[in-house]
């Protein structure tokens, strides 16, 4: 059973260590976590959690880990830690929902899933097998290969805008499309999916208008 899990926040890390767990094993694993995520976790902050039955000399132990690879300490994520973020919650690949829009400044890996009750804006790319859930808009300054489902509490207005649109699957409200047919040797281009005529239309994205323009697309 695993003693520690690694969960992100908008502000950064919280490296959560489960009950009253050998230091000798909180460490090891640790250490296999980091070694297993190498330039992942550079510079991003941190903080402990659940370590209050450890003594001082074994909890800078373990901050020393992380700030030898490259993390850096901020202890005010714990302040402002959501109820979601218990050491009881084994959902460790889960980003809680949060009241506001979310912006994400990294990948998104496999296994992966990012909730937002407004809009979500990932800066970067959304690998196969993760998932974007949001009651507003997506939007992937990178390339979409998971799943996306924009407009999660009814909202048939919501789109999903990506700069390469390769999901497995995505899904407006109530409304699904699986992975749109491309040409392989065309450029990448930005791309916006959005509900029309009970349908999903994907089509090329212009932000220099109000309007959608592009050569529409049936997902």
């Amino acid at each position: 059973m695993s003693c520690l899990s690694i969960k992100g926040t908008m502000k950064g890390l919280i490296i959560c260590i489960e009950g009253n767990t050998l230091f000798e094993n909180i460490k090891s694993e640790l250490i296999s976590r980091l070694e297993a995520s190498k330039g992942f976790f550079k510079e991003a902050p941190f903080c402990l959690y659940g370590d209050q039955n450890l003594p001082s000399e074994q909890r800078q132990a373990l901050i020393d880990l992380c700030v030898d690879n490259g993390m850096v300490l901020d202890n005010s994520i714990v302040s402002a830690m959501p109820k979601q973020y218990s050491p009881n919650n084994k959902n460790t690949d889960s980003q809680p929902v949060t009241d506001d829009n979310l912006v994400i400044n990294r990948n998104i890996r496999s296994g992966q899933r990012i909730i937002a009750k407004k809009d979500l804006v990932i800066v970067g790319n959304v690998n196969p097998g993760a998932e974007l859930i949001a009651g507003g808009n997506i939007i992937v300054m990178g390339s979409l290969r998971g799943v996306a489902h924009a407009g999660s509490t009814g909202n048939e207005f919501a789109t999903i805008t990506a700069q390469e649109m390769q999901p497995t699957q995505i899904r407006i409200a109530g409304i699904v499309a699986c992975k749109p047919d491309h040409d392989t040797e065309a450029p990448a281009q930005t791309e916006i999916a959005y509900i029309k005529d009970n349908k999903i239309v994907i089509e090329a994205f212009n932000n220099t208008n109000n309007i959608f323009r592009g050569s529409s697309r049936i997902a």
